[in-house]
């Protein structure tokens, strides 16, 4: 991967900001239409593959973690791990791929609709029946990673 330039930023032509990729094309296919998460890896992003029209969800990682090939090195292993898993409740990788300037990103399925935070915010306090079925969907999710030998570190 790139050298840092001299004064500590990014490396030459790598984004510094979730924002700079806004309105990009990365790897000749994923128009890049705006931030919808970031995370302690990386950023995610709404894209549109140019020639399909099909929404897709990137995740880009970080620049500065760009510089340490044990980043990288997880990260594909991040998304090669995700993808061996056919379930209902885990969101499909679909690609792979390299971002100007030494990142790299990994482009999912988009699911629309909101996240159990968010429904939270809107809703407040959620009735068992429902907090049971959201439990009894992770459950089994976990439940396929594991079958295939992967252990999920990083349950929020």
């Amino acid at each position: 991967m790139s050298d840092a330039n001299m004064n500590g930023g990014p490396p030459e032509g790598m984004w510094s900001s979730p924002e700079d990729l806004v309105g990009t094309i990365l790897a000749d296919r994923y128009q890049v239409q705006k931030v919808i998460g970031d995370g302690g890896m990386g950023s995610v992003f709404l894209a549109e593959h140019v020639t399909l029209r099909k929404k897709v969800a990137l995740k880009v990682l970080h620049p500065e973690l760009c510089r340490d090939q044990t980043h990288v090195d997880r990260f594909l292993q991040e998304a090669r791990a995700a993808s061996m898993i056919n379930h209902e409740n885990i969101v499909d990788i679909v690609d792979f791929g390299p971002v100007p300037g030494g990142s790299v990103f990994f482009a999912m399925e988009f699911l629309e609709g909101t996240d159990l935070a968010g429904a939270l915010r809107k809703d407040g306090r959620m009735p068992w029946p429902r907090v049971q079925n959201f439990m009894l969907q992770i459950v089994r999710a976990l439940k396929a990673a594991h079958q295939k030998g992967i252990i999920h570190r990083d349950l929020k």
